[in-house]
């Protein structure tokens, strides 16, 4: 409690981390899981989008909207927000938005409809986004 000083290099050291083994990015481009080939399971790719997205969002606190506090940038996550609860332990795979409100991800097809992805979000997903909202005002 109090020690900010701990918090900034552990936050540095889980960001740095997180570059290095790039969970910024999404596994593949096969997000439904429909070659099995493909190495992840539909939960271990989750569960490395939760991981960076719990990564930023502890970025975005400890560095309080200051540019030169934060090293998590918006416009490097190229992954999808994380998924309800269901879909998660019932192991299904499905399409989130991104972190840009209403955008899928780029590599996507365009005629996915957001009517059948937006059931598909979280509480989660909603709190990262409050989250860089929060960052932007303090910024």
């Amino acid at each position: 409690m109090g020690d900010f000083s701990k918090a900034f290099m552990i936050s540095g050291l889980i960001t740095r981390m997180t570059q290095a083994l790039q969970i910024n990015l999404e596994y593949n481009t096969d997000i439904l899981c429909q070659n099995n080939d493909t190495g992840l399971t539909v939960t271990e790719k989750e569960s490395r989008r939760r991981l960076m997205w719990s990564c930023y969002v502890m970025d975005a606190l400890v560095g309080s909207g200051v540019d030169q506090l934060t090293l998590v940038d918006e416009k490097d996550m190229k992954i999808q927000l994380p998924c309800n609860e269901r879909n998660f332990v019932q192991q299904i795979p499905c399409l989130t938005e991104t972190l840009e409100t209403g955008n899928c991800l780029k590599f996507m097809s365009d005629h996915v409809d957001n009517k059948t992805i937006l059931p598909n979000m979280g509480m989660m997903a909603y709190f990262v986004r409050h989250i860089s909202i929060r960052k932007k005002v303090l910024r």
